[in-house]
């Protein structure tokens, strides 16, 4: 068994990261790819090699190394603890290096940086900056680090400095002056009265994607996949300072498997506007019906007309597999097709805010998110039968095959490679197993059994739900073509009469659920 120093990585824009220890994890190092394989089967990274993975670690070692360095007379427990401790000490910042195509990484300790700031008043009072790293990437500012003479113990010290990283409080040697400029503008018009280090904080959680990912699978349960690729591109979008580094998503999956609620969750936690548009209601400039850029008003009036913000949000266009079906029609499929690549190209679009008006809007999408969605049903059916054996004289295997998988090149062939092309994210939800349908209702914050469980506590009252209940649940709410859809309006139905009980009898201390209420909501249990 070989433990490893499991790292958080946190996005601090402009190809640079910030590395916390975060745990141990244990496993298998795997030589030949550089990698460790924990004991779930996931894989995680070298730093080094960590430029597209989120999961990653800093160093291997197994328990006879551990034994030599920690001593014989330890415990297992003790030896484990005494080495995360020392990897506690300190943190790694990391910089993308395209000439050796690596993560670059400096190490520093936490009590370098005590050193520097004992020793802030031996600096010159003309220097702004300091250089505790030795590398010219990162260096932080004395502004920041005389703040840290305040705190009053080492684990103040230490909390305070990982919050400073974190909200990526540093001078970089290749400091944007637009965002100088943006910091300026801010603080003269919302900040007057306070220091830099307070305007950084107010946004140091914002593009978090650690804290957002865990917000995310707290209600997408079941699809780690898909909210992994989801969250990294648009943190990524949402914190590079270069268009070229950002991506355009396409998510894929049956219908009901939690692909738009995954989007929402993403909107409302980082607090962007979303707008969501059918393909097929669109058509190209000229035929009836929807032109592509009103989406972009649609953008505009989610984020209340601020063209900033609606600049920085979320377009979702859902459907887009629908578009093949009018694939030779100019003025639908290939021609909504064609108009939407003027978005996808990240150029500045010129819309009509009020038709006939000529009320006109220059939407610059450079910075815009936009997450293609569809069930691509007929295209996962053509790669199944592909992948289907033939035996005898060309008949087809009975058993079932799994779910085909589909990549880059099946999108190609299905919706062309000027569109696909431009596509830098593809992802896929996955089928339901009765697992994790179990789970979604037991697990999620958007069931509605978690929604009634946490309701009823409010009132002083325990939800008890039995194994049957959920099972004839499932049975009546889950179909392949919903999805979870039709699982909460089944829990819901079942309640009806409880709450009635609940609602009239303030005596009410538990509710029961059972086999027999799924069936007959009046057959439930109370308890007084």
């Amino acid at each position: 068994m070989d433990y490893a120093v499991q790292l958080q990585k946190i996005s601090l824009g402009d190809d640079r990261w910030v590395f916390n220890t975060i745990g141990l994890i244990r496993g298998k190092y795997i030589e030949e790819t550089n990698s460790f394989l924990d004991e779930f089967g996931y894989e995680y990274f070298l730093i080094e090699n960590s430029m597209y993975a989120d999961r990653c670690f800093c160093s291997y070692t197994n328990m006879d190394e551990l034994r030599k360095d920690y001593g014989e007379d330890l415990s297992e427990q003790e030896i484990l603890e005494n080495y995360l401790d020392e990897h506690l000490q300190s943190f790694y910042l990391g910089y993308y290096d395209f000439v050796d195509y690596i993560i670059k990484v400096v190490e520093i300790s936490f009590s370098e940086i005590e050193k520097a700031v004992l020793n802030l008043d031996n600096i010159e009072k003309e220097e702004t900056q300091i250089d505790i790293t030795n590398n010219e990437k990162f260096v932080f500012s004395l502004e920041a680090l005389k703040e840290l003479k305040e705190c009053k113990s080492v684990d103040e010290f230490r909390a305070y400095i990982e919050k400073l990283i974190e909200a990526g409080q540093y001078i970089k040697d290749t400091f944007d002056q637009n965002v100088q400029s943006n910091e300026n503008r801010l603080e003269n018009k919302e900040e007057e009265n306070k220091p830099k280090l307070k305007l950084y904080k107010e946004n140091s959680n914002k593009f978090n994607l650690a804290k957002l990912r865990k917000n995310v699978l707290a209600n997408i349960v079941g699809q780690d996949e898909a909210v992994y690729d989801l969250t990294r591109a648009i943190a990524i979008n949402q914190t590079s300072k270069n268009y070229r580094n950002k991506s355009h998503i396409l998510i894929t999956g049956p219908s009901g498997t939690g692909k738009t609620e995954m989007v929402n969750v993403v909107s409302k936690e980082l607090d962007l506007p979303i707008f969501k548009a059918n393909a097929p209601d669109y058509t190209k400039a000229g035929y009836y019906g929807k032109e592509v850029p009103t989406m972009l008003i649609g953008l505009l009036d989610a984020a209340n007309g601020d063209l900033e913000k609606a600049q920085n949000g979320i377009l979702v266009i859902d459907e887009v597999d629908k578009l093949v079906t009018y694939q030779n029609d100019k003025g639908f499929g290939k021609g909504v097709i064609h108009e939407m690549l003027k978005i996808l190209d990240r150029d500045v679009i010129e819309v009509d805010v009020e038709k006939g008006r000529n009320n006109k809007m220059m939407f610059d999408t450079s910075n815009l998110t936009v997450i293609l969605m569809g069930s691509f049903d007929e295209l996962y059916e053509q790669k199944k039968q592909t992948k289907k054996n033939t035996i005898g004289f060309g008949t087809v295997e009975e058993k079932e095959e799994p779910k085909a998988r589909l990549d880059e090149d099946d999108f190609i062939g299905w919706m062309g490679p000027e569109f696909i092309g431009r596509v830098g994210t593809i992802t896929c939800t996955d089928e339901l197993s009765y697992k994790t349908i179990l789970k979604i209702l037991k697990e999620s914050k958007l069931s509605q059994l978690k929604i009634a469980e946490q309701d009823l506590a409010e009132r002083g009252i325990k939800l008890k739900v039995t194994s049957g209940y959920l099972n004839e649940i499932i049975k009546k709410g889950y179909s392949k073509k919903l999805g979870v859809r039709k699982l909460n309006k089944e829990v819901k139905k079942s309640l009806n009469c409880a709450y009635d009980e609940i609602l009239t009898n303030p005596k009410v201390k538990s509710i029961k659920l059972t086999k027999k209420t799924a069936l007959d909501n009046k057959e439930y249990c109370v308890e007084y």
